[in-house]
């Protein structure tokens, strides 16, 4: 993931890569419905992630990385933005953070949060009109204060898992 780091002003917080099964990816704001938190809309997928989350440094701020990205990826022929929402649109900040990344170091305030999911490298159909397997990148910034902003990436692949 370190050839996703644009520039000196990113700092290393975390990063790990694992199998999943069935992991959830959200296409929609989180919403509390029933007294659960839930995606408007999701898909799930087994694969490989590998994830990492960076500090925001030198008077940058994530948003800015988001669009810089948004920016870098729009053109791109294997690209596909699937979702995107930008502060209180995309649902609670602590829900994002605990439930679906699993890092509190990435709650901070509603309004500035940014959230993106992209298909990478989608072929149409094989030959026998069969999708290929789906790789998506998540992305997602917070910003806990003006010196706290957090970037998180997430990379998954979608592969047959062998016990």
């Amino acid at each position: 993931m370190a050839q996703l780091a644009v520039g000196d002003f990113l700092e290393p917080v975390k990063d790990a890569s694992m199998a999943v099964r069935n992991h959830e990816v959200g296409l929609g704001a989180l919403q509390k419905s029933d007294g659960r938190w839930r995606f408007k809309h999701s898909e799930r997928i087994t694969g490989q992630l590998s994830r990492a989350t960076w500090q925001v440094l030198d008077g940058y701020t994530s948003a800015e990385l988001v669009e810089d990205l948004d920016n870098q990826l729009k053109d791109a022929s294997d690209v596909r933005l699937l979702f995107e929402c930008d502060g209180r649109a995309c649902g609670s900040g602590s829900q994002w953070a605990s439930r679906v990344f699993g890092e509190r170091i990435l709650y901070g305030r509603a309004e500035a949060q940014r959230y993106r999911v992209y298909a990478l490298n989608e072929s149409s159909s094989t030959d026998e009109g069969v999708q290929g397997p789906r790789t998506r990148l998540l992305v997602y910034a917070a910003m806990r204060t003006a010196d706290r902003q957090y970037v998180h990436i997430e990379l998954l692949g979608e592969e047959s898992l062998t016990p």
